[in-house]
Formats: C-alpha cells, structure tokens, sequence
C-alpha cells in the first residue's frame, strides 16, 4: 500500500496566486479563496500574508512568493510544522550551496517577516525565525570599497560648478564625516 503525502503547496498554487493578486482589484480573503479548490492550511496562510502586503508592489509580492514557494518545497513542512531548525538546515543548505550570504539574508527575512505576521495574527503559537540570527560572510568588495584621497579629490571637483554648489556640498559632507547618502539627504538644521 503506498503512503499519502500530503503537499504544503499545490505544484502550480504560487503561479496562480502570482497571476490573480496581479490583477488591479481590491481582493478579499473569501474571493481569492473561490478560485482555488481545497487550499492547504500553508496556502491560505500564504494568500492571507499576501493580502496583508497590499501596499507592496507586485513585484515584492513576487520575490516574496518565491522564497516562500521555495521554503515550503525543500523543507516538504507544512506551517503549521515549521520549527527553527528546518530553517536553520533551509539556511545550511544554501550556505552550502554558495549562494551570497546578501542572498541567504534576503530569504531568511522573507520567511522571518511571513512567521512573524502568522505569530501576530495568532495562527503560530511562537515565532519558529525570532531566534534565527542572519548569515555572515564575505560580501561583494565593492560594498565595502573605501575612496582613495585621489578619488574623493576627484569627486568633489565633479561636483564643483556654479549650478551644483549643493552637490559639492553634500558630497564635502559625505567625504568628511563619513556618512551615506540617505543619512545626508535627511540632514535637517536646527
């Protein structure tokens, strides 16, 4: 006699998902629940997180879909299994697989953000991603790349003509106190 298995998600779920909360409608839980059969407790969890993302673009709600999809399928749990060490092993084998940690991260803080929805809406008891800690690694050398003095001279000379004395300005400010943009453009007097 062959076992049952029974699948978090349905083979083309996410697909169809994708396709309808894609659609320019205001959808409400119970109408995108009509358009599929039988939906699995992860997948009516999932189409509740998606709705609650309403201000997201599609685009996001894609990306978010994918690493969702993807956790469901290596790990073969249901979210109502879902405890910290699938994740950690989900996060070991991409680890191992040589996947960027930047990667890695982006993943883990889907799924970390998609527990911690289900644990405020009360449908997880505890947060099975509060403990989970983001991957370290070597990230790109160009994040962390640090301007030479002939390189910050350069730049501030770009920057210096009478229509930009703004420019040159903000990027004086970067250079000297080592702030990023967004920290500058913020910069408030008073």
């Amino acid at each position: 006699m062959s076992e049952i298995v029974i699948q978090p998600i349905a083979p083309l779920f996410i697909k169809r998902l994708k396709s309808i909360l894609s659609e320019q409608m205001p959808y409400q839980f119970d109408n995108i629940m009509l358009h599929f059969v039988n939906p699995t407790e992860t997948e009516k969890s999932l189409i509740a997180y998606m709705l609650s993302m309403r201000q997201n673009p599609g685009s996001t709600k894609s990306a978010y879909l994918n690493a969702l999809e993807d956790f469901f399928k290596k790990t073969g749990i249901t979210v109502s299994d879902i405890m910290p060490h699938h994740v950690d092993d989900w996060l070991f084998y991409y680890t191992q697989k040589g996947l960027r940690p930047s990667s890695v991260n982006f993943k883990l803080s889907v799924l970390k953000a998609y527990c911690k929805y289900l644990h405020n809406v009360g449908y997880l008891r505890m947060n099975p991603c509060a403990s989970i800690r983001r991957i370290r690694g070597h990230e790109d050398a160009s994040y962390n790349k640090v301007l030479s003095k002939t390189e910050a001279q350069r730049l501030l000379k770009s920057g210096k003509t009478l229509l930009s004395a703004r420019n040159y300005l903000l990027v004086s400010a970067m250079l000297r106190c080592g702030i990023r943009v967004n920290e500058c453009v913020s910069l408030r007097w008073g």
